[in-house]
């Protein structure tokens, strides 16, 4: 979902007047930090099928990656982009972390996207003693969206603030810290 909204945020900052140099040029801090923590939560979704042991299972590479994420939106606080990245992470945070370190998906969800789900060490469905199940992923994303998946509120969320960070950073007014070229 959120490669669908940098695309899109792409062709709403050229539309705006912005410049894709723009985005190369942006100088802020903690954004390492935070494309570490993607890709230790993509590890996990590709580890989590083909090796089975508790630090992928047992959800702790998942929490770490949100500890290094919050850690990377925390030095851009000042910005409403990271704001919004950082609020919608934390909702997604508060329902992994409370259901044992994996997402709860609601198989109602699911049904409606046309999806099933094998349980992984990134998500697990939801039951009736699933906590904050109203953060979980409860939206499905069904055809004709061309992929088929269900989301979460904080999903949307951080989906906002990327597309907000990408359309701004495309703009030389925008506020947002650029490196002195």
């Amino acid at each position: 979902m959120i490669l669908e909204g940098v695309i899109l945020a792409l062709v709403m900052g050229w539309l705006r007047g912005g410049r894709l140099k723009n985005l190369l040029n942006l100088n802020l801090k903690g954004l390492n930090l935070v494309i570490l923590a993607m890709a230790m939560r993509y590890a996990t979704i590709f580890l989590s099928r083909s090796i089975d042991f508790f630090f992928i299972n047992g959800g702790i590479i998942q929490i770490a990656a949100y500890g290094v994420l919050f850690l990377g939106i925390w030095q851009s606080w000042q910005y409403i982009e990271f704001k919004a990245i950082g609020v919608g992470s934390f909702a997604n945070f508060l329902a992994i972390a409370a259901n044992g370190g994996k997402m709860p998906v609601s198989s109602s969800a699911l049904n409606s996207a046309g999806l099933t789900l094998t349980e992984t060490g990134t998500h697990i469905l939801m039951n009736e003693g699933t906590k904050f199940a109203w953060l979980s992923d409860v939206i499905p994303l069904p055809p004709p969206y061309p992929l088929t998946m269900v989301i979460s509120l904080g999903d949307i969320v951080i989906l906002l603030g990327v597309m907000l960070l990408v359309q701004n950073a495309m703009q030389e007014d925008s506020g947002l810290v650029f490196k002195n070229n």
